[in-house]
């Protein structure tokens, strides 16, 4: 089996098309619209020991270099939903799961509205905000192996999804009914508070974990660093968890940055501070 001629492909994908910050570079981005197409490709990668990357959204990674291969599941979307559950492909937005959950008068997401990405993605990192992980609300996932899909439940800690090497194809939400305007309103609430905190500029979302319970921006705020600039990227002065982009950030601008604030915290703290973010490169 040969790699040409499986699903769409895409050659030469400059990161500034896939995320918020330019300087790397994707050799060929490969776009299956079908669980077939994604078997047929995963079969070939391993038959030929291609190594690929999985990129999602790109709305929490950083391709900071030349990456030869990557698979991204953004043509394969579709959302159901069968009573209490609903079930979304990988590429789905996690903003249509949240949708597909009010308009059927089912609540559990509300918390999740407006993380940006992909459904695979906010599995893969167990994204969460205002208290719900993605976690929470899992019923199964399915895995695309090598040579089959299997279902099952992963497990989640804190920023983190364990489960067996493979592409996550889809994942199963276990939701509880509720009222409709109830939910309309907490979604509403959820929207303004992330207008309120959260830099509205091109950014990856939250640099750095938490250290323990503690939000890494109550920490970084001790450093006094808010607006420090390298290049075009910016600690942003409204959250010190984001990075955005000014409009000329590169990905080197961006790791020197934080390179700066995780040096600074633990010079002037003694902590650690371990990166939310992804980096691709080779």
């Amino acid at each position: 089996m040969t790699i040409d001629g499986i699903c769409k492909v895409e050659k030469e994908v400059y990161s500034r098309r896939v995320t918020p910050f330019a300087g790397g570079v994707i050799g060929e981005l490969y776009l299956p619209s079908s669980v077939e197409e994604a078997a047929r490709l995963l079969a070939a990668f391993c038959e030929e020991a291609a190594d690929f990357s999985v990129l999602g959204g790109g709305k929490n990674t950083l391709i900071a270099g030349r990456v030869s291969r990557a698979v991204c599941l953004k043509k394969m979307n579709a959302v159901s939903v069968d009573g209490n559950f609903v079930t979304a492909y990988a590429g789905a937005p996690l903003s249509s799961v949240v949708c597909a959950a009010y308009e059927n008068s089912l609540t559990g997401t509300e918390a999740l509205f407006g993380i940006p990405g992909l459904t695979g993605g906010a599995v893969c990192m167990n994204a969460g905000a205002f208290g719900t992980e993605t976690g929470d609300l899992i019923e199964s996932i399915d895995i695309l192996t090598d040579d089959s899909v299997i279902t099952l439940k992963p497990e989640f800690s804190y920023r983190n999804c364990v489960f067996p090497s493979g592409i996550i194809i889809s994942a199963r939400f276990s939701l509880a009914p509720g009222n409709r305007a109830d939910i309309k309103a907490r979604m509403n609430y959820i929207a303004a508070e992330r207008r309120k905190k959260h830099p509205q500029e091109p950014s990856l979302g939250s640099v750095w974990k938490a250290v323990g319970s503690v939000p890494a921006a109550v920490h970084i705020e001790k450093l006094s660093l808010k607006g420090l600039r390298v290049g075009g990227a910016v600690l942003s002065p409204k959250h010190c968890n984001f990075i955005i982009n000014t409009g000329t950030a590169t990905a080197a601008d961006y790791i020197k940055l934080m390179e700066s604030v995780e040096a600074a915290a633990y010079e002037k703290l003694g902590i650690t501070l371990k990166r939310e973010v992804r980096i691709l490169y080779e």
